[in-house]
């Protein structure tokens, strides 16, 4: 996903936060002499819809906020 989308908690783009939520997901170990193929990691993500420039209303599905390694 290489899209930017501006911060949940911009006042100028007015967000409206839908929901946030934990999820527990597997990732590729990126590292190739790594011992562990696939990673657990805790998620928080977020939800919600903004403004942009245009003044339109854009809806951001899904944005990491924070990553906990298990």
């Amino acid at each position: 996903m290489n899209i930017h989308y501006p911060h949940y908690t911009d006042p100028k783009n007015k967000p409206e936060i839908v929901r946030i939520w934990k999820e527990r997901r597997f990732t590729k170990c990126p590292i190739a002499e790594a011992n562990v193929t696939e990673k657990e990691y805790e998620g928080t993500f977020v939800e919600y819809y903004f403004i942009n420039k245009k003044k339109k209303r854009v809806h951001v599905p899904e944005l990491v906020i924070l990553v906990k390694w298990l």
